[in-house]
């Protein structure tokens, strides 16, 4: 298969998080830039392009950190109830309409995914069976990104914002789960508090 397409959605305005997720500092060894830049350089080895779906008073900050290197901004004005369906129903209008293949799918508030993770989600998507969505666990229990077909999501999202996981709930066997040794699939940063007591990615590939 081709390299997938990154959404890496960051459009929401973080009120329990005290501020814009997207804008979240990332330190990475001696070197601290936002988590949204942190996901878009991440997935420059394995994507073939990424899109950073966020509001428009972070496209400045952005811009500056120098996020268009490697990805492209996407301004949502979704309704601030549609949560992260709104944002990727906004990554998805600016897909490319002749794109057919997979998309990788990723909320910002987690730790950017590992190369080998996404290369087991791919290898796991082209096993000749009929796949849909492929999503990594751990210990049994789902978690971040999934890698699911543009058609399928062009269909659920076409007039309705239905949480990703209900989308995912319907494609029954078409929905393969990989298990992955990395435990950070399963992370979500829901405050600045655990961002700040997360170990970074010092030792990490991203």
């Amino acid at each position: 298969m081709t390299l997938p397409v990154a959404l890496v959605l960051a459009a929401g305005r973080g009120t329990r998080f005290g501020g814009p997720k997207v804008l979240a500092p990332w330190a990475c060894g001696d070197r601290s830039r936002a988590l949204g830049l942190a996901h878009v350089e991440a997935r420059a080895r394995d994507s073939r392009e990424t899109l950073l779906v966020v509001r428009a008073s972070e496209v400045a900050a952005l811009e500056a950190q120098g996020v268009a290197a490697n990805g492209r901004l996407v301004i949502s004005e979704e309704r601030e109830e549609h949560g992260a369906a709104g944002s990727l129903a906004r990554g998805l209008a600016a897909l490319e309409p002749r794109f057919e293949g997979w998309v990788l799918v990723t909320p910002v508030d987690v730790p950017p995914a590992r190369t080998d993770v996404v290369a087991a989600l791919v290898a796991a998507a082209t096993t000749g069976r009929t796949v849909l969505a492929v999503r990594p666990t751990h210990g049994g229990r789902g978690g971040h990104p999934v890698l699911v077909r543009v058609d399928v999501l062009r269909r659920a999202y076409a007039s309705d914002r239905p949480p990703l996981r209900e989308v995912l709930r319907g494609l029954d066997a078409m929905l393969v789960d990989v298990e992955v040794s990395d435990a950070e699939v399963l992370l979500d940063f829901d405050t600045r508090e655990a961002l700040v007591a997360h170990v970074t990615c010092g030792a990490r590939q991203a």
